[in-house]
């Protein structure tokens, strides 16, 4: 992934202001992220320091800002390839946030008219694998034939996945209790 220019980071200030410098934190944290990008591409299967990145400033006592900053970095418009980056290696990182955050990403990433980013944003929703995603993806019009047929297959997973999931859990509840019942008596 190349990126010709580093992204500008006075969008991300959020009117926040604390004992130490967040515009200074914020604007570490984009760069660190755009030298890992510029240094390594991203690829399937295989992790990148910016999972790192994010991860540690994610763990930092300043979470609520980071958040904030990467769900800003996230979904600029103005740096398509970097914010789809940014979404890539956040969605590799399954306790990001929320998951009502993790939506909210989602929802404002596939409203951007830009096909890298919304195709950023579906990876990440499959990779978050919330069940909460799926009226997202479901009630998006997407105008991009392929996109389209990525959405409808990772709502379709993520339902499918979610229903195993629950069905599992009763059986072997079911199992359990049938397994006491049987040690009582």
């Amino acid at each position: 992934m190349t990126t010709t220019t580093k992204p500008d980071t006075a969008s991300l200030t959020n009117g926040a202001t604390v004992g130490h410098d967040l515009d200074a934190d914020r604007e570490s944290l984009a760069t660190a992220l755009w030298t890992s990008f510029e240094s390594e591409p991203i690829e399937d299967g295989m992790e990148h320091p910016a999972e790192t990145i994010i991860a540690d400033a994610y763990r930092s006592e300043d979470r609520r800002h980071v958040l904030d900053w990467l769900k800003s970095l996230s979904t600029d418009a103005s740096q398509p390839s970097f914010a789809a980056s940014v979404l890539r290696c956040m969605g590799r990182i399954g306790d990001l946030g929320t998951a009502q955050w993790r939506v909210a990403v989602l929802r404002e990433s596939l409203a951007i008219d830009n096909v890298e980013i919304r195709d950023a944003a579906v990876q990440a929703a499959e990779l978050w694998a919330d069940v909460e995603v799926v009226d997202v993806l479901r009630s998006h019009s997407e105008p991009e034939p392929w996109i389209r047929q990525y959405i409808l297959d990772v709502a379709d997973d993520l339902t499918s996945c979610y229903m195993y999931l629950v069905r599992n859990i009763i059986l072997a509840s079911r199992y359990s209790f049938n397994s006491h019942l049987l040690y009582i008596l």
